[in-house]
Parts: structure tokens; sequence; C-alpha cells
């Protein structure tokens, strides 16, 4: 087993959660989303490394619902921490639909905005797309917003922050969102020395530490207050059944290496295991279920271990991708596209560079010119209707993203 130390400094490779999970989903969106996007925002219009960029702005329908629950937890986390009075279920409704609405009417109504300053009015990817959120999805955001929030609300884990001190309750602003894990593994032949460093740079975004009181609620013994990492998951898991339950174990193990993940993040803060080990605490809102995990340092090794291997592989793709006048053929070769596109390329930001490649698009359709006249003004209830806005005139928008102008045309 290679050797791995902790330490604060800047770091080459760079490794996170979402990295590992986009990299093992397609090559080639992880190019466009860390490698061909840098710089972006300074590049000259019209450059692949500002389209990247600008496409890396949008958000889908079921992630920003996650960043808006996320969000919601983190006002209940503070109050209950601070003492202060919890803001009702329905204020936290009306806040996240205001973002939904925002983001939503910034699509349907004001795209041109967004092809100007990406950085500023973020848009819905389903819209850049395929020019237009279906009834079904928009139907099923409502349902999964209204159950999320509330089994956030009555999540048992506010009731165990309740027994906490202010000083027992620490969110991400206040722990590492970094630190340097050093593996003494064997360099790589195909790159440079420099390229080889083994340094990694580790981002987590942790929801939640916390010292944990209650051996009841803590699915199995614990001696004595223990401090936990907990992770908000919104989105849904596997129903029972032969092919669910391979998935469920996949599941549980991403759960448990991102656990670990954070556990690593609190070692490198200097908060001490108890008895061996740190809790890990998942809590599922889709269903309102949770998971306990007990990470000891068999789990946090591994951890490294899986760390290390990824880095390994992310030095030679960043050596190439980084590489200067790179060809679109060299990107083709180097980053694959994924396995199954007809059901990844749908969902991804950068569907519009890859179009050409993937060929005809059947799930691609353009939008009916009085569909929008037939739905609601409003992404989801509560909220005034928002102003009409000046009408866009369809030159003003970019169509890069469309096989035709008219499929952005408002």
């Amino acid at each position: 087993m290679a050797a791995h130390t902790l330490m604060h400094r800047n770091a080459a490779t760079t490794w996170s959660f979402t990295r590992r999970r986009t990299l093992d989903a397609c090559a080639r969106q992880f190019f466009w989303q860390y490698l061909g996007s840098r710089g972006g925002a300074y590049a000259p219009e019209g450059s692949p490394a500002r389209l990247a960029w600008t496409l890396r702005q949008t958000t889908s329908l079921p992630l920003l619902i996650g960043t808006v629950v996320h969000n919601a937890a983190r006002q209940l986390i503070v109050a209950t921490r601070d003492g202060a009075p919890l803001p009702t279920l329905d204020e936290l409704l009306d806040g996240a639909r205001a973002t939904l609405n925002h983001v939503w009417v910034t699509s349907e109504r004001l795209l041109d905005r967004f092809w100007r300053l990406p950085a500023v009015y973020p848009a819905f990817r389903e819209v850049v797309n395929r020019g237009s959120l279906a009834e079904y999805e928009i139907e099923r955001a409502r349902r999964r917003l209204a159950r999320t929030m509330a089994n956030l609300y009555a999540a048992p884990v506010f009731a165990d922050l309740a027994r906490c001190g202010p000083r027992e309750v620490t969110l991400t602003e206040a722990i590492a969102d970094e630190f340097l894990l050093t593996a003494a593994s064997e360099p790589d032949e195909r790159l440079s020395r420099d390229e080889a460093a083994n340094d990694v740079r580790v981002l987590v975004a942790l929801d939640l530490a916390y010292v944990h009181h209650d051996p009841e609620t803590a699915g199995g013994p614990i001696a004595r207050p223990t401090w936990t990492v907990a992770d908000f998951k919104t989105g849904a898991r596997g129903q029972a059944g032969a092919r669910d339950d391979v998935r469920e174990r996949l599941q549980v193990a991403d759960e448990r290496l991102q656990l670990a993940g954070y556990a690593l993040g609190l070692r490198a803060r200097g908060v001490p295991m108890q008895d061996g080990a740190y809790l890990g605490r998942v809590i599922h809102l889709d269903d309102g279920t949770q998971t306990f995990h007990r990470l000891t340092e068999r789990d946090l090794a591994w951890a490294m271990e899986t760390i290390d291997g990824d880095a390994r592989r992310l030095r030679v793709l960043e050596a190439q991708g980084s590489a200067r006048g790179i060809t679109t053929d060299a990107i083709r070769a180097a980053f694959s596209m994924a396995e199954r596109p007809y059901r990844a390329c749908p969902k991804c930001a950068f569907l519009s560079i890859c179009s050409a490649e993937l060929g005809r698009r059947p799930w691609q359709r353009p939008r009916v010119p009085d569909e929008r006249d037939t739905r609601s003004e409003t992404l989801l209830p509560g909220l005034p209707t928002p102003r009409a806005a000046e009408p866009i005139r369809p030159e003003a928008v970019r169509a890069t993203t469309t096989d035709t102008p008219g499929d952005l045309a408002l």
C-alpha cells in the first residue's frame, strides 16, 4: 500500500468526487468541463474555450432543485446552531421557487442575456439543448421539490444538532474546502517530471459536520460523542429488485467514498477520531430515510488509494488535454464519449459541441411556436406572474447550440 500524507499547499492535479463521477460517465464531458473551458471567460468570442465556458454555466432542472434544497438545509443548520427562529417550510419553498422561476424566465424569454453574461444569468440546459422544458419535467420537478423540502424540514438531524454546542457544528465555510494528498506512487512514464508530481489537490464540499451525542439514533453503539460528517441527497434511490440491488450496492460504495473524503477533510483540519472512527450520515431527502456509516482508518486509507489511482489517470488526461494547439481529432482520440450517448448526451451541457459527431439526435425536437402560450407563466406555483419582457429579436440570439437560429428564437 502506498504511503500518504496530508498537507496544505497547492497541487498540480485536482480531484473531487464530482470530477471522478464525470470522468467515469464521459471522458469527453470531463474534457470540456475541466480542461477545454479553462480561461474561457477571457477567450475570444466564437472560440471553443469561450463556448465551453459559456455552456458550463448552464444547469439542469434536477441539479437546480438539488441546489435550492441544499441552500434551504444550510438555512436550517445555521438557525439551529445559532439558536435563532427556524424559517417556516413555506418560506423555504418560496425562496426555492424564486430561484427556479428566475432561471426559467431567463431560459424561456431572455436567453440572449445568458449568452452575453452566462455567469450572471444561468439558463436551463434543457432549453439550450432542445428549445424548451417538457411539461412532464416541470410537473415532476414540482413534486420532487415539495417532497424533498418536506422531508428536509422533518429530518431528525436537526434534533441532533439542537443538542450540540456552537463549536460542535461546522459548515463548509469553516472546514477546509481543499487539502493536499501526497501519495508515494510510481510516476507514469508517459509524463514529464513536472506532470508526474504526486501531489493531489482534493476538493470537498461538506454539507455539515457536527458532534453526534445520541447513541440511539446513530445506527450503532457509540461510546461517547463522535464527530459526524453528514451529506444531504436529493436524488431518487433505486427500488428493490435484482438489477437495482446491484445499483444500490454501487450507490452505497459511492456514498462511503464520498463520506470518507469528507472525513479526510476533517482530519486535515486536526479534528480527531473518537474510538478509532468518525461517523458518516447520509440523509436521503427523496424518501425521508437515512443511513449511518462508521468510518475507520481502513475506510480513509481506501479513499486515499482511490484518489491516488484516479489522480494517475487524471495526470495523463490533463497532459493530453492541456497541450497547446490540440486538435479536434486529438480530443476525440484521447477523450472518448459516453458508452450510451442516447442516455447521457441529452442531459449534458456540451451536447451542441458534440452534435456533429453524434449525427442525428432523435431526442431533440424544435419547439412548437405557440407551445409556451399554453403553459403556466411560472415554473412552480406560489409566486406572482413574471412581468412580460420586451420581445427578443431572433438575430440577437446566438444560435451555436442548435441546428437552426429558429430553435433559440423566442
